[in-house]
């Protein structure tokens, strides 16, 4: 537990400051160095069970004593709700929904006995107005526009409450990736309707949505994604409304045969044709510079560059690959520890070659935050529908491969995955010490028997590690090792080390 400290005999609080508000929170408390990485404050106790007990509590206060000090010096505090303001303003719908009528504040009896007062929703509703004012000073009039329209929509049944009644009614019988998956589907229908139509999920009715909008929506994702993948979003929508309709919210549905005739047969759309990497095509994505990789000047440059190498490298997909944590590269840097993933055998050890062991160690010096639980990916910011970094990375990757690859047909970035598995194979036929049953050990796969599936403890460290030292040795071409060896002093500098939000990147600087 990183927030609790001890100190001789006694047990303190220690709160992070983020690293783009250090120098905010050192200029506000006066630190003499000008910066202020942390906030310590003694819990008062020797006993670990008490400090517990007494640590969320000297946490918070310790944060509104930083947000104080932030105000007073004319600085925005650590915890402002402005930041997720349309989060605020769902919760604010929530409470003015639930608020009763009835007048219990300022109450007033008249003459004719009626009585007169403000009841709760009165007084959530002048809570909001205050926040709306609030906010256009910081946002602007728009994001205040916007924000008493959620606030108001409280009254009415939106699509967005609709979904999440529904989600939660999907939920009882689906897997979770399934629900994770529809409301990525919802997510990305809101972020068309912001831009394209000024509108909003949080805000419009059944009733305001028209065929129109949803035909559009269809091909705005049909430009991103392929047509096979267009056909699985499809089915939450339509699951949407179709249930909306039974319970009368609905009158019509405007996603029917919005799909029909859509091909899928193009090549590269289905999974079956999905393929890895030729030799070509990875040494194109080890050559490639900082500016090919992030040519808007952006600052995923260096994540890219090290995620194509230690895909390639361990065969980690895109999930487990971005959510390591400082604590998951063990054995001295030569190993990544997965703690979990896809499925049941997800979990395992991977040793690293040479080269991917040189990535982690620059990735670590780079890092301003080495604690056990940090993640190993910082920039990358983890998607709240999946609670995931990895699906940031392969979206970057896909734009960056665009580029670099425009030509390529059937490739993602699980497709490092798979040249991983063809230079495992390559090495097992070329005399290495692999074998199948090694082979789903290091992809977190299933073993091929039900004996070693259920009676077998697993492949031994050392096993391991002398099939990641032959596949080092006869798995990849030797175009992929020149191109690995000439680039390794090649890395670009690491310019990000918090994910960016809105679209202000965020200091970067030592302090």
């Amino acid at each position: 537990m990183q927030n609790l400290i001890r100190r001789g005999k006694t047990w303190y609080a220690r709160l992070f400051v983020p690293r783009d508000r250090w120098a905010d929170v050192g200029k506000a408390m006066a630190a003499q160095t000008g910066i202020k990485r942390e906030v310590v404050r003694t819990l008062q106790t020797p006993d670990i069970r008490e400090a517990k007990r007494r640590l969320q509590g000297a946490l918070a206060a310790m944060s509104g004593d930083v947000d104080t000090a932030l105000k007073a010096a004319r600085l925005p505090p650590l915890t402002d709700w402005t930041a997720d303001w349309r989060g605020r303003a769902v919760a604010l719908r929530a409470a003015v929904r639930q608020a009763d009528d009835s007048p219990v504040h300022n109450v007033t009896t008249l003459a004719d006995g009626s009585v007169v007062g403000d009841s709760d929703r009165d007084a959530w509703l002048e809570e909001a107005r205050e926040e709306a004012a609030e906010l256009a000073k910081a946002k602007g009039p728009e994001a205040a526009l916007e924000f008493r329209s959620i606030v108001a929509s409280g009254a009415r049944r939106t699509i967005q409450s609709s979904a999440d009644h529904w989600l939660a009614e999907v939920s009882r019988a689906r897997r979770q990736k399934t629900v994770a998956g529809h409301r990525k589907v919802f997510a990305d229908l809101d972020a068309y309707l912001r831009e394209h139509e000024t509108k909003s999920l949080l805000t419009m009715t059944f009733a305001d949505f028209t065929r129109p909008m949803a035909g559009e929506f269809i091909a705005w994702r049909r430009k991103k994604v392929s047509a096979a993948a267009v056909k699985r979003e499809f089915s939450a929508p339509m699951g949407l409304w179709r249930w909306a309709m039974r319970r009368g919210y609905a009158d019509s549905n405007p996603w029917t045969d919005q799909t029909a005739g859509m091909d899928v047969s193009e090549r590269g759309d289905r999974e079956d044709d999905k393929r890895a990497f030729t030799t070509p095509e990875l040494v194109a994505l080890i050559r490639a510079t900082g500016e090919q990789w992030a040519p808007n000047g952006g600052g995923y440059a260096a994540t890219l560059w090290d995620a194509v190498r230690l895909a390639l490298m361990t065969g980690l997909r895109a999930a487990e690959l971005a959510d390591l944590r400082i604590s998951d590269v063990v054995d001295d840097g030569t190993a990544i520890q997965v703690r979990g993933g896809k499925t049941r055998n997800a979990r395992r050890r991977v040793p690293l070659p040479r080269p991917a062991q040189t990535v982690i160690s620059e990735r670590l010096a780079n890092l301003p935050d080495t604690s056990p639980e940090a993640p190993l990916w910082p920039e990358l910011p983890t998607l709240k529908l999946t609670n995931s970094r990895g699906g940031k990375l392969s979206d970057r990757f896909r734009l960056a491969r665009d580029t670099l690859l425009p030509d390529a047909i059937g490739v993602d970035f699980h497709s490092l995955r798979r040249s991983y598995v063809t230079a495992l194979e390559t090495a097992m036929n070329a005399g290495g010490r692999i074998n199948p049953a090694i082979i789903a050990s290091l992809m977190g796969h299933a073993r091929s028997t039900m004996a070693l599936e259920v009676y077998s403890s697993g492949a031994t460290p050392e096993a391991l590690a002398n099939a990641v030292a032959d596949l080092e040795e006869k798995g990849f071409p030797a175009e992929v090792e020149k191109a690995l060896e000439e680039t390794a002093g090649d890395r670009p500098p690491m310019t990000r080390f918090a994910p960016v939000k809105n679209r202000r990147k965020l200091e970067t600087a030592d302090a």
